[in-house]
């Protein structure tokens, strides 16, 4: 069977009930991040305009959508996924595509490390993906790095956390869990780079060095965290230790770590790390994002009628994913080296000013 025609199959699949409101009755939201396919988008704008006869379908780029339930359209945005962690950097309403990276780690490689660990404990139990998973989310907690060196950092002391154990309902299931196992989890996010292991904290730092020097303090100081990977206790505290403790450690990142700022010659880019704090839990930041999105006056530019599809030869015109990012409605301007200032060497450099626009800006 073809793939698109599998794909239909699925949607049809989806009954109107389930939905609560015929999908041709309102326009239809489409979701995707950066490394969505294209043809995807396409193929799944075709099925909903042509099969289900949708009226409008509007574009939104998910890895931006967490940024606008809070004030201010600058910010790095850590989308923790299930298979991966991608970071994003949107400076004043555009989106930088040099800050995007991508992180192979999050739940489902959590849940592999926890899993074995739990048969372990468990043996006789039927363990279902399910019951691991819901293990995990109730019971998994991240360590701090003084944590970390204590509780593993000795043979023994990992001895007494793997026989300290209570009982605990997970998925409709008695498991005897340790506490073992309930760190394991979240070491899974946060390995050791120097042996290419996957690490969040590594991977935003990156992100943050691809920025342009006088966006990367806005960026490290509104970092938003959105997924269910992310609500694992003590995530977001991890985060930022981490982030710190290898700005101290690596020389690729020294820039972090040197008091740079004329204004404030004891403070640098590392003392500027903070993670964000939402009125909605991090796993539906993107649902409440698009929400607000598609409140504003001008939504119509980010979307495609059933005619203008059809007329377009049933292609999405790769504008769009140009487009479907603005935070806000306003010309978007990008501060680079317009002034002298002084470095650490003492030298100066010139700085200009660049000039975007943002595409909400340029709608009538």
């Amino acid at each position: 069977m073809p793939f698109s025609t599998s794909i239909s199959n699925a949607v049809q699949c989806v009954p109107d009930s389930y939905l609560q409101i015929s999908p041709k009755d309102k326009p239809v939201i489409l979701c995707y991040n950066l490394m969505t396919p294209f043809v995807l988008v396409e193929l799944f704008s075709e099925i909903l305009f042509i099969t289900h006869n949708v009226s409008a379908v509007y574009y939104f780029l998910g890895n931006t959508l967490p940024l606008y339930t809070f004030p201010g359209s600058t910010g790095l945005v850590l989308d923790c996924g299930y298979y991966c962690v991608q970071c994003l950097g949107v400076v004043k309403g555009d989106v930088a595509k040099n800050t995007f990276t991508v992180c192979s780690t999050g739940a489902f490689f959590a849940k592999n490390a926890t899993s074995k660990i739990l048969r372990e404990e468990n043996p006789g139990i039927k363990l279902t993906p399910y019951v691991v998973e819901d293990a995990i989310a109730r019971y998994g907690v991240v360590l701090t790095l003084a944590q970390k060196a204590e509780f593993l950092g000795k043979e023994e002391n990992v001895a007494k956390m793997k026989a300290k154990r209570f009982s605990v309902e997970a998925g409709g299931v008695t498991l005897n869990v340790s506490f073992f196992a309930r760190a394991v989890c979240g070491e899974a996010l946060f390995g050791d780079y120097h042996e290419e292991e996957a690490n969040v904290a590594y991977s935003a730092l990156q992100s943050l060095t691809r920025a342009s020097v006088s966006a990367r303090a806005a960026l490290a100081s509104k970092m938003v965290i959105s997924g269910g990977t992310a609500m694992l206790a003590g995530f977001k505290r991890r985060l930022v230790e981490e982030m710190k403790d290898i700005v101290g450690k690596e020389q690729e990142f020294s820039d972090f770590a040197c008091k740079t700022f004329v204004w404030h010659p004891r403070v640098g880019l590392k003392d500027f790390l903070f993670v964000q704090s939402s009125a909605f839990p991090p796993n539906i930041l993107h649902w409440a994002g698009a929400s607000i999105l598609g409140s504003i006056k001008r939504i119509d530019k980010l979307g495609v009628t059933k005619e203008e599809f059809v007329k377009n030869g049933k292609e999405v015109k790769d504008r769009y994913w140009e487009l479907l990012h603005a935070t806000n409605s306003r010309a978007a301007e990008f501060i680079e080296p317009s002034r002298p200032t002084h470095t650490r060497r003492g030298s100066s450099v010139a700085y200009k000013k660049k000039t975007q626009l943002s595409p909400l800006a340029a709608a009538p």
